[in-house]
């Protein structure tokens, strides 16, 4: 299994829950995870892939597999196979969000609080919602609370 955390990230406190073989972490530089990270990497070859700049809240679930079997009784197949996670740059995941298996996150996205993503999102979205949909499109998001008093814009980091 390989884990890479690149340069100015933190991860305040959670799990990193990792088992089977040749599982991959790989988190990008300045990203930041509050309190109550569950991230699960489960089945072999399977990959989380979290881009630069991304700010995850608290109480955060990432998983890329169900951890147990679900069998279809009219073929006797497996139907729940582990499916990778890539999330983009500059991606805001808002508080109790879950992002599930399978899930790429497009660039510079927000993740509504208590989202539980499901499907793909499109760079540049706002995603809410059980399951996760689009409500706005086109935008990005700042670290920095700009605030707007008359003419003049005010930064306060």
């Amino acid at each position: 299994n390989r884990i890479v955390i690149e340069y100015n990230s933190l991860i305040k406190n959670g799990y990193l829950w990792i088992e089977d073989f040749n599982c991959e972490l790989k988190i990008g530089a300045r990203t930041t995870f509050e309190a109550d990270l569950h991230l699960h990497i489960s089945e072999p070859n399977s990959k989380i892939v979290i881009g630069q700049d991304c700010m995850f809240a608290y109480g955060i679930f990432i998983r890329c597999a169900d951890s147990h079997s679900i069998i279809d009784l009219n073929t006797n197949d497996r139907i729940n196979y582990a499916e990778n996670i890539h999330i983009g740059d500059r991606v805001w995941v808002a508080t109790r969000a879950q992002i599930l298996k399978g899930v790429n996150i497009g660039n510079d996205s927000i993740i509504a609080a208590g989202s539980i993503v499901t499907k793909n999102v499109p760079n540049n979205s706002i995603v809410a919602g059980i399951p996760a949909q689009a409500i706005k499109t086109n935008v990005i998001w700042n670290r920095k609370k700009i605030l707007k008093k008359s003419d003049e814009t005010l930064l306060i980091n």
